[in-house]
């Protein structure tokens, strides 16, 4: 088991919407190719029962943690689980 950290920024998706989906739907996305076409650093390094520390960079100075996630699933679409690891929480 491995432990990432992630930061989330509003590059593609707001606040809002990237919340809704950690949080309420339990789902973490991340692009597993860059602009420029290369792969993403790292990504193909999470696996199964790794735990994810997410967070969100608004860009006003506000840095709101959305909670820790353990990886359930795998291949292509990794889903979470927040409740087998011990939530930060959140704030909005």
């Amino acid at each position: 088991m491995k432990e990432w950290i992630y930061k989330a920024t509003r590059s593609k998706v707001g606040y809002y919407e990237t919340r809704r989906l950690a949080v309420a739907r339990h789902f973490l996305c991340r692009s597993a190719v860059e602009r420029n076409g290369s792969q993403s650093d790292r990504v193909r390094e999470v696996g199964l029962g790794d735990i994810i520390h997410f967070y969100y960079a608004r860009g006003d100075g506000k840095v709101p943690s959305y909670g820790s996630f353990v990886v359930v699933h795998g291949g292509g679409m990794c889903a979470v689980n927040p409740n087998s690891f011990s939530s930060a929480g959140t704030s909005a």
